[in-house]
């Protein structure tokens, strides 16, 4: 593997990756202006798209092997990975849970995982439907 294909591969995910992040701040600033800031809705809808793309991207990518590694590299691990927010979502409910916010806490557990997961089997099935030979 020469010092030029980890470069691509560097720019490729790093390229993914900032789009990724513009896209999850410009969602978590629309979110918070529509619904405000009691509740992570941002975080929670950057988790769902990232998960029902990420079912897009795997069935093209596993199905139909329709995607070359250099796809994968600057859609999934860099715009999907700068995208989604395990990290805040992890935070938040923390803070949620050290602030006696119980409920919110178990809200925003459930929900990531019922919906994040439910986006994955989402974005895989329609993508199969849409784009099945």
């Amino acid at each position: 593997m020469g010092m030029g294909s980890v470069l691509v591969r560097m720019v490729l995910v790093g390229a993914g990756g900032a789009l990724g992040c513009l896209a999850r701040y410009g969602l978590a600033g629309a979110s918070q202006a529509i619904f405000g800031a009691r509740f992570p809705v941002g975080t929670l809808l950057a988790n769902v798209i990232g998960c029902a793309l990420v079912g897009v991207f795997g069935y093209f990518f596993v199905d139909r092997q329709a995607l070359s590694p250099q796809h994968r590299l600057l859609m999934v691990t860099g715009f999907l990975g700068g995208l989604t927010t395990f990290s805040s979502f992890g935070y938040e409910t923390f803070m949620m849970a050290r602030d006696g916010d119980y409920r919110a806490a178990g809200l925003n557990i459930g929900a990531n995982l019922v919906l994040s997961l439910t986006g994955v089997w989402a974005g895989w099935a329609g993508a199969r439907a849409l784009w099945a030979p």
